[in-house]
């Protein structure tokens, strides 16, 4: 990772992973996974 990189990019693709990761662990249905994913970004 370059210097120039926003921290708080960082941190928001961390927090979307996890939440994929949590929206996997419960069991959401394919479509509103995405529609997390779309949210997240």
């Amino acid at each position: 990772m370059n210097k120039k990189e926003h921290p708080i990019r960082k941190i928001r693709i961390d927090k979307r992973i996890s939440q994929l990761k949590l929206a996997l662990m419960l069991g959401v249905p394919q479509a509103k996974l995405s529609q997390y994913e779309t949210a997240a970004i």
